[in-house]
């Protein structure tokens, strides 16, 4: 399945072996991979609730259903992160470096920090491309 590594690392288990991805979006990632994305990302609650564009207390109203899950929009924005995130680490070759980068400003985005860009599809493209022109020599 294409995304099985970003699944497994949101939900802490193995991808469903009969689902596409687009069936995974459907259905929705449970609740939980929100605190799997504050690991990944190394920010807090707050943080990643901007990230996937809504409020903490969003979050938490959507832990109190009796089957929480994140909507399709917050599973693909999750899951674009993760991946994201799982590029830049293996560009800097450590989670800590990877971290760093992403939370020091970045002339090539406008002094903006990648990780304050990464809170639309546009930012991520942003910073997915200043990390493969550092991979690839080019000044970023």
């Amino acid at each position: 399945m294409l995304y099985a590594r970003e699944y497994k690392q949101l939900t802490a288990k193995p991808p469903p072996k009969n689902m596409s991805i687009s069936m995974v979006i459907e259905q929705g990632l449970p609740i939980n991979a929100v605190d799997n994305m504050i690991k990944i990302l190394g920010i807090n609650k707050s943080c990643v609730a901007n990230l996937l564009g809504v409020t903490p207390r969003s979050l938490q109203q959507l832990k109190k259903n009796a089957h929480p899950r994140l909507n399709n929009q917050l599973t693909d924005r999750a899951l674009q992160l993760a991946r994201l995130m799982n590029e830049i680490t293996e560009c800097f070759s450590s989670k800590e470096a990877a971290i760093k980068w992403m939370s020091t400003p970045n002339i090539g985005l406008g002094d903006e920090t990648p990780l304050s860009l990464c809170n639309s599809f546009t930012g991520m493209e942003m910073v997915r491309n200043s990390v493969n022109r550092l991979k690839y020599g080019m000044t970023a």
